[in-house]
This record gives structure tokens, sequence and C-alpha cells, in this order.
């Protein structure tokens, strides 16, 4: 019974069109295939975060949110990344969030959402190679006419999305596309009441011509995972761009998203990039190589946002994608070596003078010493 849908569906089709249920050749050309990539080999490295000071100044921002100011925060965090990988691997990006709490949900399609004090919410939509729905295997899907139509906002406000998927005659399976895996749409729903923090989960996924909800009914083959952050203070965002992998093919034009980007004056700090292609910054890692990432800026944070700061502990996401070669290198044998790693840990923060601090690599005597690119430090010591 574990394949029953697939077989049934494949038995709707070969009744309609004429042809042999056993001829699976047959069947099988007329599915579209699921756009499997080859998987190459990955590099795993490990990042964690070693030191964070964040300068506070409370309703000081120009911004008013309500009757008053929003905060500034200031804030240097140092992030240790390391090459466990016997082989040199490059570095695309990494990310950096503190909130006040920070987990790993399972998840059909995988994501991030982050969310202030009360109620936030994210989600998105995939097509995956398959899915459990009811404990019966479902892979392939039937496409009326080719198109898979829009999702309506937050759907799960809709009372018109039907729970039961609907009957698809022999007559309908001969129109439209048939394809191999299936697409669906994940919301996850955060609330906060008194401070307890709640997340409910809606799934729906387009079957038989309509989006049907499928709430508590389906489980992935293989989960992905879902962070949610909620009560956030700060994100912060660095991909390292070279000429086969990034936002920029160019030194030319980085230099002019960068002068584009220091003359915003609404600019959005939390999504920084850095040359690291010819003359840049080196985004090279040797196997067993540690190398200290440095992130720097301003947020304005509103009401409530302190508050994981000021309770004394904090929790830090940090996430490092890597990748062994660019589709350049590997030409005709292209294979998909990138890899996206995550952490995260609670740390006890201390007030300062200016704000609050973590610090677990600097001793005393000792400060940083940034290099040419804003990318990297260094540990000196003082006289």
């Amino acid at each position: 019974m574990k394949h029953s849908i697939k077989l049934l569906i494949a038995a709707v089709l070969s009744l309609s069109i004429g042809i042999a249920f056993a001829s699976p050749l047959i069947i099988s050309d007329l599915i579209t295939p699921y756009p499997r990539i080859l998987q190459g080999p990955k590099a795993e490295f490990s990042i964690d975060t070693v030191y964070a000071n964040f300068e506070v100044q409370e309703n000081a921002s120009n911004i008013v949110s309500g009757d008053l100011n929003l905060s500034i925060v200031d804030y240097v965090v140092v992030l240790n990344v390391t090459n466990l990988y016997d082989k040199p691997a490059r570095i695309s990006n990494v990310n950096f969030v503190a909130a006040e709490e920070v987990t790993f949900v399972p998840s059909l399609v995988g994501g991030f959402s982050v969310g202030t004090h009360g109620k936030s919410g994210g989600g998105g939509n995939g097509f995956v190679e398959g899915l459990w729905l009811d404990d019966e295997w479902l892979n392939v899907t039937w496409l009326p006419d080719g198109q898979l139509p829009d999702m309506p906002y937050l759907p799960f406000l809709n009372e018109n999305i039907p729970k039961v998927i609907p009957a698809l005659s022999a007559e309908e399976s001969l129109h439209g596309q048939w394809i191999e895996g299936v697409h669906v749409w994940e919301y996850h729903n955060i609330t906060s009441t008194s401070g307890e923090i709640n997340m409910t989960t809606y799934d729906y996924i387009f079957v038989n011509g309509t989006w049907v909800d499928v709430t508590g009914r389906v489980r992935p083959d293989t989960a992905k995972p879902f962070v949610r952050a909620s009560g956030m203070l700060l994100r912060e965002s660095l991909s390292f761009d070279t000429e086969d992998y990034g936002s920029y093919n160019n030194v030319s034009e980085y230099e002019q998203y960068k002068e584009n980007w220091e003359a915003n004056p609404s600019k959005y700090i939390g999504d920084l990039h850095i040359w690291a292609g010819e003359g840049g910054f080196d985004c090279y890692w040797q196997p067993g190589e540690s190398r200290l990432i440095y992130l720097k800026g301003t947020w304005d944070v509103g009401i409530g946002w302190l508050e994981p700061l000021k309770s004394g502990k904090i929790n830090m996401y940090n996430s490092v994608s890597s990748y062994l070669y660019t589709m350049q290198e590997m030409g005709d044998n292209y294979a998909n070596t990138a890899l996206t790693q995550a952490a995260v840990k609670q740390v006890a923060v201390q007030t300062t003078a200016e704000g609050y601090l973590y610090n677990a690599i600097l001793g005393d005597n000792q400060a940083f010493q940034i290099d040419q690119f804003g990318a990297e430090v260094f540990i000196k010591s003082g006289s």
C-alpha cells in the first residue's frame, strides 16, 4: 500500500490511452522527470561566534515608532570558520543572527524565518521529489494546463481551500501535463502570548488540479531544516562574490554596487557583499585552516528588541555556505559540490559601559586587526 497513489495514477494513465500497465517505459515517457542534480563531494566546515560587541544608544535614532525614537545598536561580530575537509574549499556566504530564541524545525521545503516580539511567521513553497501523504507515497502531479496556479494569500485563513483530494477522471488525465514531483506550500505561523512563543505549521500540496490543505497529514522522506528565530535583535549576511560565483561577474560590477550602496541613505546593512575574485579577498580555505570573519554594522531597533541582551543571555545562529568547484570548472561533468551548514548556541553577555559583550577569544591587551577588505581579522597584542 505504500506506493498505491503512484500506481493508481499510472493505472489511470494506462487505461486512458490504451496501453498496458506492464509497460513502465511507455508510462515513464508520459511523465516529465523530476529535475535531479548529480551530487558531488562536499566540504565540511564549522562556524562559531567567538566575539560579539553590542554598543547601545537607547532611543537615539531619528526613526520614530509610536511615540518613541528607535534605539541604535552598533555591533561587531567575529566568526571562527574552519575547513574540516581534506581539500581546499571556497566560502560563498556566512550568516549571523542574534535572537531571543532560535530553533530548527523539520520541514518539507526548509527555509528561514525571523521575527521580532509578537506575531510573525514565514514559510515558502518548493518542489520536492516526493512525500508521504496519509502514510502513502506520492511523487507525481497532474497539471491541468501545464501551469501551477498561485497560492491564495495566507491560505490558513481561507476556508475555501479543500481538505479532500478531488477525484481525477480518466478523461481529465488525457489532458494537461504529468510531472514527477510534488509542489508544496508550507507556512509556519508564530505567535507570542505572555512571553511564550508558539508555532503552528500549515501544509498544502497541489494535487489533481488544485491546492489541498494537508496539514498534519504529510511528512517528508528526508526532512529539511526550517530555522525559526523569534525575538530577533539583528541579522547579518556576508557574501563573497567571484567571477564565476555570486551576484557580480567582475570587480567593476562590484565596485559599482559598493558605490551605490554607500550613497544610499536607507541602505540595508544586513546584506553585504565583498569581492573575492581576482585582486580581492581570498575565499579559499586550506584543509584544517581556521580564519576569523568580521561583521560590522548598525541597526535601528524597536521596543522589545533589546530584551534578549538585557536578560543576559542571547541565542546566536551561524551558517556557512561552501563549494569545491564552480560549474565552469566542472564543465560537462557538473555535480553539485555546494553545502550549507549551521549551528546555534546560547551565550551569556556581560554588561559594559557602552552596552553588552560576549568575548571568547581576546585576552588582556589583545585587539583585532582588520584586513584591507574588511572581511577578516587577526589578533594582535598591545605593548
